[in-house]
């Protein structure tokens, strides 16, 4: 994901207030991740990830591909020019770019991915993809805490596209806020979400690797 810390990951996009450069939902810092269980329906967002309403409502802004036959999609992709498309709390600003990379994905169609922006990286967590052919979807879920300054949330990625030899055509990415406790009010409200997309569309391949 996103980050915004000098020795520990952050995810920008959460919190209500702009108190950093503006990244993919406003600067946080994060004390601490775990990477939940990742729900699995092969073929589909099960509704634990994703309800109704909310793919409903993520449709009019991107495409979810279904399907259990996607395309391998592994590889290191640049989104550059980082661009809003939707922000349910009306938050409009300019964003980093960042290098997302889809790691081993295998048979199962299980993979790690991981993120870099603004000279941090994030650790691998597990994604699910899922498809038919070059049109996928990618997702994640994982909980976020922050003791020092009493937070805790979940977040759920999702990315859709289209892969090419060029790279992911059709991109976007969408975060979405789970589940928050904090004490001092300082995230976007439960079930908040923003969905990006690389400025010309396509988030291009590169051998650019993530440090």
């Amino acid at each position: 994901m996103v980050k915004h810390s000098q020795t520990t990951r952050c995810l920008p996009w959460l919190l209500s207030c702009i108190a950093f450069a503006a990244v993919l939902m406003a600067g946080c810092m994060k004390d601490g991740e775990d990477m939940l269980l990742l729900p699995v329906q092969n073929d589909r967002i099960p509704a634990t990830v994703l309800s109704a309403a909310e793919l409903d409502s993520l449709s009019q802004y991107m495409d979810i591909n279904e399907g259990n036959n996607p395309h391998n999609i592994a590889g290191i992709y640049e989104v550059s020019p980082v661009q809003l498309v939707y922000s349910t709390e009306g938050y409009y600003d300019n964003f980093y770019d960042f290098r997302m990379h889809v790691v081993s994905q295998n048979g199962r169609n299980f993979a790690v991915y991981r993120e870099s922006q603004n000279a941090v990286t994030s650790d691998g967590i597990e994604a699910y993809v899922i498809g038919d052919g070059n049109l996928f979807t990618l997702y994640t879920i994982e909980k976020s805490v922050n003791i020092a300054d009493g937070w805790s949330c979940e977040l759920t990625t999702i990315v859709s596209g289209r892969k090419t030899a060029e790279g992911i055509a059709d991109f976007r990415y969408a975060i979405l806020l789970r589940n928050k406790q904090d004490d001092e009010g300082r995230l976007v409200a439960p079930d908040s979400f923003r969905i990006f997309t690389d400025g010309d569309g396509l988030a291009s391949v590169t051998t650019t690797t993530l440090p």
